[in-house]
């Protein structure tokens, strides 16, 4: 391990439950936990994490100001907020 801790959330108890027992399977039990919460009122407090990394969900998120402040708000001073998301747009010949 890296000395690393980690917290996911989800809204799915399915999600939750998979995602707990894969991890007790890679014995790292001790070092991730998995919740079912809403991103856009986390329970934690201010300044919890040295990273917040979104997953490819802010893009259904219905109020993208209070998840983007949500976000900084759980993310420690000098932390790193990391926001993944797709986008599908359709290619013209020679675009990129």
């Amino acid at each position: 391990t890296f000395g690393a801790y980690t917290h996911g959330i989800t809204l799915s108890p399915k999600q939750r439950d998979m995602a707990q027992a894969l991890t007790e399977k890679a014995s790292l039990g001790e070092f991730c936990k998995f919740s079912v919460a809403d991103a856009l009122k986390m329970p934690f407090p201010d300044n919890s994490f040295d990273l917040v990394w979104s997953l490819e969900s802010g893009e259904h998120m219905p109020d993208k100001f209070s998840f983007m402040k949500e976000m900084s708000r759980v993310c420690k001073p000098g932390g790193r907020v990391i926001l993944v998301t797709w986008v599908h747009r359709n290619l013209r010949e020679g675009d990129t």
